[in-house]
């Protein structure tokens, strides 16, 4: 529902409609988000430019695969893209030409932009290294960890035990 939020407030979007295997969770919030809701795919009208894959892991590329009858200009896929591989692999061959945006918008937070800013801009000196402390899993959580700090140039991530901290030098 956050997607369904971030459309409805932007001016440059409009949310068309839902579409779920559960047709009733469908309705319910096609009739939230004062939309329509589609019981395939197949029957969106309307041209679609932008899709959300808001499934469960296992079932991205199975998910991706049906959005590609809409021919949308962008796909808003979840984390993590699949479970292996393989299946990154299929689903960048079915993808071919449309552009795919992986669910890391902490990366667009304003607060933390200016804070990579500054610290890019060694305002508090020459970054070094940091340690980063988060919860409830790798891939759903601390991989926005990994993304917040792509742009300090971290060279290595060390983790012993599933409970630990991620450690970037």
């Amino acid at each position: 529902m956050t997607y369904a939020h971030a459309y409805t407030k932007h001016e440059g979007f409009k949310l068309v409609g839902f579409y779920d295997i559960s047709i009733g969770a469908s309705k319910l919030a096609a009739q939230k988000w004062n939309c329509d809701y589609f019981e395939n795919i197949s029957v969106a009208e309307e041209r679609i430019d932008v899709v959300s894959i808001c499934t469960p892991d296992s079932s991205h590329l199975e998910s991706l695969t049906q959005a590609m009858i809409l021919k949308p200009k962008l796909i808003f896929l979840e984390k993590p893209i699949t479970n292996n591989m393989s299946e990154i692999i299929q689903l960048l061959k079915i993808a071919e030409g449309i552009s795919i945006a992986i669910n890391y918008s902490r990366r667009y937070v304003s607060e933390f932009q200016n804070l990579s800013q500054r610290i890019s801009g060694e305002e508090f000196g020459k970054f070094i290294g940091g340690v980063g402390y988060y919860g409830k899993g790798f891939i759903h959580n601390r991989s926005h960890m990994i993304d917040l700090l792509r742009p300090f140039g971290w060279k290595r991530w060390i983790c012993g035990k599933s409970s630990c901290c991620g450690r970037f030098l």
